[in-house]
């Protein structure tokens, strides 16, 4: 019946993609580099993006400016939602270079559920809106209220974020056991604060994770200097591997409601092949019914050392 529900819900969410219309996106806070906006067709509600203020941008040519500016955006609005008892939450953002339509990072909250099946299903139905390119809609009064809300932010939005210390807690997750690290390790620069790891369940044949070094449970733990890193990764392993015609996804999640598995912040940098909606449909349907199944070690090996020797051609 579970698995029933979840392909009615795709396909009726297919139909809807297909012929909704959305609204433009309203101005919410404008920086000197980026922009918040309430997104006309967003992931789940209450979700916000945040772009750079030069229309049609794309990650590959973000500055080093506009990634400060949008994780320091990024970390006020989490001070904001913590306050709201709001402590899981999706950050994600979609890059396609053969379209005019610039980059975002939309920041998604997943209210805390007394059932795990609620917020199991919130997941994926915003995994289907992911895949489908389309949103829930909002009524007038509530974009209203979300414009308003934001206007009494305006002065702590406007002020200086804190410097917060490079700190690491005692753990013993996946992204800090040293046999892990060596067999996945794509870049390690003993200069850098981030290291980039092939994924051992990879969705796709490029697909990476930036992970930090010192074990940051929280996006809210990472410090500034380690983000902008991990954005320059993510647009280098753009360069590298991404095709014009195909859509990158990057994500890291905070907190079990939102699907964070590993407690050590990790962004995904997910390059998949070009495909139709059904195909789209049926991949998913896939995943979530078997689950991504891991490499085998000698299959992940092989991967690793290819990639390995791609990226030393860079």
């Amino acid at each position: 019946m579970i698995i029933f529900n979840v392909m009615l819900f795709f396909v009726s969410s297919f139909v809807f993609a297909c012929f909704f219309n959305a609204k433009e996106n309203v101005p919410l806070f404008e920086g000197e580099h980026v922009k918040l906006v309430s997104p006309a067709l967003p992931l789940a509600k209450g979700a916000i993006k945040i772009e750079s203020k030069w229309q049609g941008r794309h990650f590959v040519d973000w500055t080093r400016q506009e990634n400060i500016e949008a994780y320091q955006l990024m970390q006020k609005i989490i001070g904001l939602w913590e306050k709201q008892g709001i402590a899981n939450y999706l950050i994600l953002g979609r890059e396609n270079q053969s379209t005019f339509e610039g980059f975002a990072w939309e920041m998604v909250p997943f209210s805390t559920h007394s059932f795990a099946l609620e917020h199991y299903w919130k997941q994926i139905e915003v995994i289907a809106r992911i895949f489908l390119g389309y949103g829930v809609t909002m009524s007038a009064a509530e974009r209203l209220q979300q414009h308003s809300d934001f206007q009494h932010y305006a002065a702590l939005l406007s002020a200086p974020l804190a410097d917060k210390d490079e700190h690491s807690l005692p753990s013993n997750d996946a992204f800090c056991l040293p046999k892990v690290i060596n067999a996945q390790a794509l870049i390690d620069a003993p200069e850098k604060s981030v290291r980039v790891l092939y994924d051992y369940k990879p969705l796709t044949k490029y697909h990476f994770l930036i992970v930090t070094k010192a074990h940051q449970e929280r996006f809210s733990d990472v410090t500034q200097e380690s983000y902008v890193q991990a954005s320059e990764y993510a647009q280098q392993l753009i360069k590298k591997f991404g095709k014009a015609e195909e859509t990158v996804y990057l994500h890291h999640k905070t907190g079990k409601e939102a699907g964070q598995t590993v407690p050590h912040w990790h962004m995904h940098v997910a390059l998949p092949q070009a495909e139709s909606q059904l195909g789209k449909i049926c991949r998913v349907l896939y995943n979530l019914v078997r689950g991504v199944m891991p490499l085998k070690p000698a299959v992940l090996k092989a991967r690793v050392d290819e990639l390995r020797t791609e990226l030393e051609r860079t």
